[in-house]
């Protein structure tokens, strides 16, 4: 299983565009990887993205996959500063990424993750080099 820390990227930027590197590389990466009885697992700091994220599964071949979304210790702050008055569909949202994640932690094993749970930016460049 190959792991890759979104955090391992902020490490080094200091701003939103280069933030959004790491997300454009996962889309990249999506797009070539080939799906047939692997499940990719995502996390909420790329929720971003969510809405290019389905198309990219429903054009695979039998694609198998899972989307796992836990939430950050900071979620009810971002959330906050995220959604001013729109508060109550920040609460929604924090309800259903507790339930994908209590999912995905009883029942799945998968091949890759995009998230918070260890990896450096050495598989970050490994990844990066299958896609060449």
């Amino acid at each position: 299983m190959v792991r890759v820390e979104n955090d391992t990227v902020r490490e080094v930027a200091h701003d939103l565009n280069e933030d959004v590197d790491i997300y454009n590389f996962v889309i990249q990466f999506l797009k070539e990887y080939s799906f047939s009885n692997k499940r990719i697992v995502l996390d909420s700091s790329i929720d971003r993205i969510h809405d290019e994220i389905i198309p990219i599964y429903k054009n695979k071949i039998n694609p198998c996959f899972t989307v796992k979304m836990p939430v950050p210790e900071d979620f009810e702050v971002r959330a906050k500063e995220r959604s001013g008055q729109n508060w109550k569909s920040w609460v929604e949202n924090k309800n259903r990424y507790l339930e994908h994640k209590r999912k995905a932690e009883e029942n799945l094993e998968f091949d890759f993750q995009f998230g918070e749970d260890g990896g450096t930016k050495a598989l970050l460049d490994e990844l990066d080099e299958k896609l060449r």
